[in-house]
């Protein structure tokens, strides 16, 4: 019956694709403590950074590509070539190309969440691969430019969902992570105006 119902209606890509789903949101809207946020358990992926007079990378978000469960996305404004460590322990479940625009990339799961380092211009070689732990502050490779068609807009961009699909997952806040700052306009503006939102490195 639930199926029927589904099908006799348009749906935006974040609506609930099953019962369980519906039921997981209704215990979300009744909580009154923050939702789907990191804990200091999670380390921030890059070390010190250069960000003003602070010694931390600046992060920027609200880019119009930050949707759905990337909606909490941080693009950190590091150089090429900068070292870039798994934010927590999980199961590797993607090293190598994505040709969805992530180019070079990680995605990691960690008993549920699964937490993405994109954009980087060279993955380590060696183990863990595919199906295999990985433990956090393992060095993942080198920030860069793939997948994004200019190579001068280098970032690291990181962020954490909620599910499996990103198109029916939420994003995780990175508040409270260790090496995570954020400032106000964190996770970004409405309609997709980039901002200077936080700060990150540890």
């Amino acid at each position: 019956m639930f199926n029927h119902m589904v099908s006799s209606f348009k749906f935006g890509l974040r609506s609930p694709k099953s019962l369980g789903e519906i039921y997981k949101q209704g215990k979300q809207e009744r909580s009154s403590q923050p939702i789907l946020n990191l804990t200091n358990s999670w380390w921030a992926p890059v070390y010190g950074g250069q960000c003003g007079v602070h010694n931390q990378y600046c992060v920027v978000c609200g880019s119009t590509a930050h949707t759905n469960g990337a909606d909490h996305a941080a693009d950190v404004s590091v150089t090429i070539g900068t070292s870039i460590y798994a934010a927590n322990s999980g199961t590797v479940e993607t090293k190598g190309w994505d040709p969805s625009g992530f180019g070079l990339m990680w995605k990691i799961n960690t008993n549920g969440d699964r937490h993405y380092y994109a954009h980087l211009s060279q993955i380590a070689a060696f183990k863990p691969n595919v199906g295999e732990p990985i433990s956090r502050g393992r060095y993942l490779g080198k920030s860069g430019s793939s997948g994004l068609g200019n190579p001068d807009n280098e970032h690291l961009h990181f962020h954490v969902q909620d599910g499996q699909f990103q198109n029916s997952s939420s994003g995780v806040s990175l508040v409270d992570m260790t090496g995570f700052t954020n400032w106000p306009d964190y996770p970004g503006q409405p309609n997709g105006i980039s901002v200077t939102c936080g700060l990150m490195g540890r």
